[in-house]
């Protein structure tokens, strides 16, 4: 049971204030958020206790998504709706930002008003709160989608393919948009790695969490056929198929799909429910196609004050496909006072390197990253005192963050997709893109 909910900003602004009993002081998000500046966002923990309040959030988009109770509440229960409610806001709004939840605000409070019942959650079916909400949403778009879309609109995008912003737009709730509006739907593959090398370059971990998630703007009740590939094992498969096809190590559904005859045929059948919902998840122990391969090498340098740090970075995914967005982090001693840089990229547009010295880090930054080709750096480090061994030490591990469209590193994929209706002449649009993104892609440096 909640007795406080709240979206609050970065800034500690509350956007979102509903108390629904008065057991609990009205500053409860002053309290929270002091925390929060006292010990630093990478550090909160989303279940604590201050003042003999337990509080629970989640950070998404800028937004804390923030619960309060007295009572000996059970974590994941609070945080699962806490996910729920985010979706929800989203299906609403069209997107899920601080500038749309401050338009929406009316939208939001009732949405509250029919999810929360003093307190107590009851159902969060965006088909289902149709017939209860009657607020019309104020469509807000995203900047950052609107720049990546004008930046690649003239690479990515032919007649057979749309812009990623179609949607962040909100359901219909009225009849008269309901006929307006596009008969389509959305689905995503999404994927992501989390892949970890040792100082000699092998792999020591490499791990794959996917998704489907789809997006419904389907008219009338329609029927949703999804097929994969049909060399798909799950768990400890037997024959030729075990030895040949993709592992997945386990994989689960949504509660409205039907998975009767999934082990036979490997197609699922589902009614299509409005809004955003995940048809499946699934999890890949050992990823044999990784996107990136990262070779550093740390050595002294000429000087007693100084190191050379050279890295290479190749993309192992077919030239077709361009990542977005790659960034190489680089942690450096405390003592690093300066840092040279030499690569090929200088006068090509969107590579750029920066030294942050409060944060002892460099940023090596690839806006477009084509398939088959590599890069290199090299980093000379000035040091404030004579290096040491331990100095060689604090250099790294390498991350690396990247967006990769239209490619799935675990072999997954979508053999066919339908969408029927009594009507024959039932015809909606169908979108299918596939993603992967990296988790935590970390790589040790070799001395």
């Amino acid at each position: 049971m909640l007795y406080q909910f709240y979206v609050l900003s970065e800034r500690g602004d509350a956007i979102i204030s509903r108390h629904y009993r008065g057991a609990l002081p009205k500053d409860s998000a002053v309290i929270f958020f002091k925390h929060v500046m006292a010990s630093g966002h990478d550090a909160l923990p989303p279940a604590l206790i201050l003042d003999g309040i337990n509080f629970f959030h989640i950070f998404i988009n800028g937004l804390y998504f923030l619960a309060t109770t007295p009572e000996n509440a059970a974590p994941g229960s609070m945080i699962d709706f806490l996910l729920r409610l985010t979706v929800l806001f989203k299906d609403y709004c069209g997107v899920l930002t601080e500038e749309a939840i401050r338009t929406n605000f009316v939208l939001i409070y009732e949405l509250l008003d029919e999810v929360l019942d003093f307190g107590y959650p009851q159902g969060t079916e965006t088909e289902r709160l149709k017939a209860h909400v009657f607020s019309e949403p104020i469509e807000v778009h995203k900047r950052d989608v609107l720049q990546q879309a004008a930046r690649w609109g003239s690479r990515m995008l032919n007649r057979k393919t749309v812009s990623s912003r179609e949607t962040d737009r909100p359901i219909a709730l009225s009849v008269k948009k309901e006929k307006k509006r596009k008969n389509e739907i959305f689905v995503d593959l999404l994927e992501r790695v989390t892949v970890l090398f040792g100082r000699t370059g092998e792999v020591l971990k490499s791990e794959v969490d996917g998704a489907i998630v789809m997006k419904s703007f389907l008219k009338g009740e329609p029927v949703l056929h999804l097929a994969l590939n049909e060399d798909l094992v799950i768990g400890d498969g037997q024959g030729a198929a075990h030895r040949y096809g993709v592992r997945v190590e386990d994989m689960n559904f949504h509660h409205q799909v039907g998975a009767q005859d999934f082990e036979r045929t490997r197609e699922l059948v589902f009614p299509a429910p409005q809004g955003e919902f995940t048809v499946l998840n699934y999890r890949v122990s050992d990823c044999g196609k990784l996107p990136f391969r990262v070779f550093p090498f740390l050595e002294a340098g000429r000087g007693e004050r100084s190191l050379e740090l050279s890295i290479k970075l190749r993309a192992d995914f077919p030239p077709e496909n361009v990542a977005t967005t790659v960034e190489v982090c680089v942690p450096l001693p405390p003592t690093t006072s300066s840092v040279g840089t030499e690569h090929g990229g200088f006068g090509l547009p969107g590579v750029s390197t920066e030294f942050i010295q409060s944060k002892h880090l460099l940023l090596w930054t690839i806006e477009q990253f084509q398939g088959g080709s590599e890069r290199q750096l090299r980093l000379h480090i000035s040091l404030d005192e004579s290096r040491s061994p331990y100095t060689m030490y604090q250099v790294g591990p390498i991350s690396v963050e990247f967006d990769l469209p239209m490619y799935a590193c675990s072999g997954v994929n979508i053999r066919s997709f339908r969408v029927t209706e009594r009507d024959p002449r039932y015809s909606p649009a169908r979108w299918i893109r596939y993603v992967t993104r990296s988790r935590s892609y970390v790589a040790r440096i070799g001395l």
